[in-house]
């Protein structure tokens, strides 16, 4: 299984929600990140992937200031893929620039998850 969200450089600095809920008792087996209009904050340009709560939970400090499709696998945040819990988990995230003054960016983040693949 896999959802997708879509954002724009104008969340930049907001947590947000999105509608992916990633169902209890999944394992997270891959997050992609596609830009497809570069981030341009005149600093840097991160993205974090998580859940409500915690929107670094998944994806901590990655680069989306160049167009492309990146793969994420960050060893240490892995763990966390392994299996989200007993709960259904709603996704969230944060797009930071560093200095709050992007005027353009666009990006698709697609997770794949296997359902009821409890590792815990």
């Amino acid at each position: 299984m896999a959802q997708s969200f879509s954002f724009a450089f104008g969340t930049e600095g907001a947590a947000t929600d999105t509608t992916v809920v990633i169902p209890a008792n999944s394992q997270i087996v891959a997050i992609d990140v596609n830009v497809e209009t570069a981030f341009n904050d005149s600093g840097s340009d991160i993205l974090e992937v998580g859940s409500s709560a915690d929107t670094d939970l998944y994806v901590n400090d990655v680069s989306i200031a160049a167009v492309g499709k990146i793969a994420l696998g960050t060893a240490a945040l892995c763990a966390n893929w392994k299996d989200i819990g007993t709960s259904d988990v709603r996704i969230g995230f944060i797009y930071n620039g560093a200095n709050d003054d992007a005027s353009a960016g666009a990006a698709t983040v697609t997770i794949s998850y296997l359902q009821n693949n409890n590792l815990s």
